[in-house]
C-alpha cells in the first residue's frame, strides 16, 4: 500500500488506522488538511511507502521535506520531540549535504561565510532531483529509525573519534553529528553508521 503525500490524495483514515495502529497518533485526517492548506509544492512530492505492517518508509530529497518529517516522526515516538526532531534534522542534513549533493565541509564554511550557501544548497537539490534520502522507522519495539543516503560514503570513525574535540568555536564539521550523539540520548536513543557511513540506524531502548 502506499500514501502519497500530495494535494490529490484521497486517504481511507478508518482502514489505515485498523491496519496500521502505528498511525493513531498521525491525526491522518489534520495530516491531510495541513497538505491540501498549507504544504509548499516541494513538500507535495514527498510521498511514503508503507512496506510492512508498523514500518513506514519517506523518500527525501530536500531541506524542506527534511524539517517536515522529522517533525512528524518526533511527535509519532512522543518521547522527548524537540530533541528527536533536532537530531533527526541534522542527521538528515548530513545524507543530503555531503551525501546525496557531495557538498565537502569547507565548501560548506566558505558558502555560509559568504552569506549565499542556501542559494548553493537550492540549485544542487534541483539539479539532483533523482536522488533521495530513504528513512524507515518502526515504533513498536524494537524501535527503530533506519536513514540511507545514495552518496559515496564517509570516513565517519574519524567524526566519532573527535566528538570531544568539538566545542562552540568549532567549524560545521561535525557539528551535526555532534548534536545527535548529545540529543539522542534525552531520547533513551543511540546511533550508529552503517556499511561505508551511507547508511545510520537509530536504536531506541524502550
Amino acid at each position: 500500500m502506499k500514501i502519497y503525500l500530495d494535494k490529490h490524495t484521497h486517504y481511507n483514515v478508518d482502514n489505515l488506522k485498523h491496519r496500521y495502529k502505528c498511525l493513531e497518533d498521525i491525526q491522518v485526517k489534520e495530516f491531510e488538511m495541513n497538505l491540501l492548506d498549507k504544504v509548499s509544492d516541494d513538500i507535495e512530492n514527498i510521498y511514503c511507502q508503507l512496506v510492512e505492517k508498523e514500518t513506514i518508509s519517506f523518500y527525501i530529497r530536500s531541506p524542506q521535506q527534511i524539517c517536515y518529517i522529522a517533525e512528524q516522526i518526533a511527535k509519532d515516538f512522543n518521547s522527548n520531540p524537540f530533541t528527536l526532531r533536532l537530531s533527526l534534522s541534522e542527521l538528515l542534513m548530513n545524507s543530503l549535504e555531503h551525501g546525496n549533493l557531495n557538498i565537502d565541509s569547507n565548501t560548506k564554511n566558505t558558502m555560509i561565510s559568504a552569506g549565499n550557501y542556501y542559494d548553493l544548497l537550492e540549485h544542487l537539490v534541483e539539479s539532483n532531483n533523482d536522488k533521495y534520502i530513504t528513512l524507515e522507522y518502526k515504533m513498536d519495539s524494537p524501535k527503530f529509525i533506519i536513514i540511507k543516503d545514495q552518496g559515496e560514503g564517509f570516513c565517519y570513525q574519524h567524526y566519532i573519534k573527535r566528538l570531544d574535540d568539538l566545542d562552540e568555536n568549532s567549524t560545521y564539521s561535525g557539528r551535526g553529528i555532534q548534536i545527535a550523539s548529545i540529543e539522542l540520548p534525552k531520547n533513551k536513543a543511540s546511533f550508529e553508521y552503517l556499511e561505508d557511513g551511507t547508511k545510520l540506524k537509530i536504536k531506541f531502548n524502550s
